[in-house]
């Protein structure tokens, strides 16, 4: 394969970079979408956001294809003009987000840093004429938070006020303890020069200046960790674009953290998720077992001197409730839709329920339980196995046009995404088949990714291992019917294909990546107790009569999954070098079931452990015509790197590997307990407790036995250590000592240290450097250079 690009390198380093930089090229990220209604409300503006890597440059390029959808009510769902696909970073760096008015789209607002001082923040104002005004607001709010643990901007229903979550500022200066109070001036002359009566109106007014000393500058305040670094002050603030003025909401309790707040029917009252957060605390992105219930604050007080002595100021709607994210109103404002979740749970994901409030709510309020849990694991005729993802897929939510019955959101099935439609009354769900793979094997073909939701049209990302990424329109003729069945019907349903990855048959690389894509086979194999992983290859003729090298792919969390089939960038590179696949999931993943999921509380370092290693040693036999049980490795990140860690030093699976990959691995938890952002993790895990800071040595033993590094003695297969040196989430210490310990052993190991990076090494030179590192790891071991001299 590519013998144009082999024949212009030099090195097998040259041709894998090279390969790689073309399937950059050919393969865009999409990012997401945006939805706009012309002023006839009937044609949208369609903005998809899409992202490729300059990798000589070590740049990320957003730019957006756009298209005009107009007639899409139509039974063949109306037409697509295509507009110029334009680079999405023209404007100003300074320009941190902006917020359109949702229903009228005449008023934009633009949140910025100050050109010549970027502590500077302001909030600019601009509407179809132009620019209207700006206010410098750095003075209240020195953070904007615009992510999926605290939401972004919201509009009330008159569209005059934005609510958003932002960070308080520090003092401005803080006085030292030492300095001069009188400016160098003796006592006697400071008073000879006030008069008596001055003086005594000078020391009152001292008296009641708050004075900012020294001490609190160094005073520790938590932040809410792992991406979340530096917010540590969040409150809620609203701005209001008649008068330009930003005001901060009163009132909120100490030790509660307003999140996602909204605007009720009133355009006045708000609407928010309070984390309680009394004693320290923890990291959130990832984290949904967080104390968190509803509040509604019907008359805001922006004065703190205004506010009630007496009364309640603030309402809890859920007191009974242990979760809620993600409030949305429906467009009437008769329901308030969250997902949530009565009782406790420990597990940072885990399975939720769908709940909404009767608006406006009843005294005292009541929450209707539409979407319960689903404990068992799922049987062979269901399509939905309950509600389950972290912070991004909670945002998924949303009504269905402008009636408070229908909704959508996105929840995975069996490690696969998946779009879904509710009837809140009736309380049915079903999975949005856009595509007709409802049937057989099809039903297990592809992911689904719900980009946005307007009104009664929805943005859906669709992709598989043998089909690169595609962006279907779905519009619904009307979402007033009396039955889900009848909102799902083909007649009332109409799916347009917008765009998606062609490959240009001109290209070398593309061609044969398009002939290449057919040849990837897929196979699901399982373990009686539910464990199971998804096995890929190609039989492309170039591979036939020839045992490929496998690689197990382990993901993290635990409480997460490994998606089973999905077009991803670094999978297709592996398989056109001729790599099988291995993608775990083992029990703890989510999407299986909540017992599935609780059964590795507690049990972490041997259910998962014996579920990796069985269904890799399933693999080796069930595809021993294919495989070469000499070239195997294994790969994982966070809890995945956890897992490397064990398996490549377990006395049943040691002996497995060729070579392995730690990206952040969990190695030592008795060190995790004191130093990660979410030390809760370690004693749901290790133990199936709620959290405590009260350990006694025996829980700390248990933390150790559970831990790779108690059995790094029988290590010896190479580790490639990959370690993003500001990581909070698991913190780099562990793994540099494991390093160390490998290399006294003798062991082959190699770390890559990027300190500025996280637990993700998301940063485009760091993140591209390690995925190079990966794969010459791989090749190396895999003596694949010789292999490929055979092709």
């Amino acid at each position: 394969m590519f013998q144009s690009l082999r024949s212009t390198t030099k090195s097998r380093r040259e041709y894998l970079t090279k390969l790689f930089d073309s399937l950059n090229l050919s393969i865009t990220g999409y990012g997401g979408a945006l939805v706009t209604p012309l002023p006839n409300q009937e044609t949208l503006h369609i903005r998809l956001v899409k992202e490729t890597m300059d990798l000589k440059r070590f740049l990320r390029l957003p730019h957006a294809s756009q298209y005009l959808w107009s007639s899409r009510h139509s039974e063949d769902g109306g037409t697509l003009l295509p507009l110029s696909d334009t680079p999405a970073d023209l404007a100003s760096t300074s320009v941190l987000f902006q917020s359109t008015a949702p229903h009228s789209q005449k008023v934009t607002l633009r949140f910025r840093k100050g050109e010549k001082n970027d502590k500077d923040l302001f909030i600019e104002v601009w509407n179809s004429r132009g620019f209207v005004s700006s206010r410098k607001v750095s003075d209240k709010v020195t953070k904007i938070y615009n992510d999926t643990v605290f939401g972004g901007a919201s509009w009330s229903k008159d569209e005059s006020r934005v609510v958003f979550v932002g960070e308080k500022p520090e003092s401005a200066a803080y006085k030292s303890y030492w300095e001069d109070q009188q400016e160098g001036k003796k006592e006697e002359e400071k008073k000879e020069e006030v008069g008596a009566a001055e003086e005594k109106k000078l020391e009152k007014k001292e008296d009641e200046k708050s004075v900012t000393y020294l001490d609190e500058k160094y005073k520790y305040i938590d932040d809410f960790g792992e991406t979340l670094i530096g917010k540590k002050r969040p409150s809620i603030f609203v701005f209001d674009l008649p008068s330009n003025t930003l005001t901060e909401l009163q009132g909120i309790p100490d030790g509660i953290f307003g999140t996602f707040p909204i605007f009720d029917q009133t355009s006045k009252g708000i609407i928010y998720a309070g984390v309680k957060s009394s004693v320290q605390k923890f990291g959130m992105n990832f984290c949904l077992n967080r104390d968190t219930k509803l509040y509604h604050v019907e008359t805001p007080v922006y004065d703190k001197k205004n506010l009630p002595k007496e009364g309640e100021y603030i309402k809890c709607l859920n007191p009974d409730e242990f979760m809620s994210v993600s409030p949305k109103f429906s467009d009437d404002f008769s329901k308030l839709l969250y997902f949530g979740a009565k009782d406790r749970f420990i597990s940072h994901s885990g399975n939720f329920q769908l709940r909404y409030i009767s608006w406006p709510p009843t005294s005292p309020p009541e929450s209707t339980l539409v979407i319960d849990k689903h404990p068992a694991y799922p049987s062979p005729d269901e399509d939905f196995a309950g509600i389950y993802g972290y912070n991004q897929t909670m945002m998924s939510l949303q009504f269905l046009g402008t009636q408070s019955r229908y909704a959508v959101f996105e929840s995975p099935f069996k490690a696969q995404h998946r779009v879904y439609v509710v009837d809140t009354e009736s309380r049915e769900v079903r999975w949005l088949d856009i595509l007709g793979k409802r049937r057989g094997e099809q039903r297990f073909h592809g992911d689904y990714e719900l980009l946005r939701a307007y009104r009664d049209t929805l943005i859906v990302k669709f992709s598989a291992m043998d089909t690169p990424t595609q962006i279907y329109g779905v519009t619904f003729q009307s979402t007033t019917v009396p039955s889900i069945n009848e909102l799902l019907s083909e007649a009332n349903l109409t799916v347009k294909h917008i765009e998606g990855i062609q490959f240009d048959q001109d290209n070398e690389v593309e061609k044969e990546l398009n002939a290449f894509l057919p040849t990837i086979k897929k196979h699901t194999i399982s373990l009686q107790n539910g464990a199971e992983a998804n096995f890929a290859y190609s039989d492309s003729e170039i591979f036939k009569g020839k045992k490929r090298p496998m690689v197990l792919i382990i993901h993290g969390g635990p409480f997460g999954y490994g998606p089973q089939d999905i077009f991803l960038q670094l999978r297709t590179f592996y398989l056109l070098q001729g790599y099988a696949l291995l993608n775990m999931n083992y029990r703890g993943s989510t999407s299986y079931g909540e017992d599935f999921l609780n059964s590795l509380l507690g049990n972490i370092g041997d259910r998962d452990v014996e579920d990796c290693g069985e269904l890799t040693k399933l693999a080796l036999s069930q595809f021993s015509e294919i495989v070469d049980p000499s070239r195997v490795a294994v790969y994982g990140g966070s809890h995945g790197g956890f897992l490397t860690g064990w398996l490549i030093g377990h006395p049943a699976y040691k002996d497995l590997w060729k070579c392995s990959i730690l990206w952040n691995p969990v190695i030592n938890m008795s060190y995790m307990y004191t130093s990660t952002d979410i030390p809760d993790w370690i004693l749901a895990c290790c133990l199936g407790k709620d959290w405590t800071h009260q350990v006694s040595s025996a829980d700390n033993k248990v933390f150790w036995d559970k831990s790779p590094i108690s059995v790094v003695g029988n290590v010896q297969t190479p580790a490639l250590i990959l370690i993003g040196g500001s990581d909070k989430r698991v913190p780099p210490h562990q793994g540099y000592q494991y390093h160390h310990i490998l290399k006294e052993q003798g062991v082959k190991s190699r770390l890559y240290n990027y300190p500025e990076d996280g637990h993700a090494i998301g940063g485009a030179e760091p993140g591209m450097d390690a995925v190079v590192n990966m794969f010459m790891w791989l090749d190396e071991h895999f003596n694949q250079e010789e292999e490929a001299q055979k092709l």
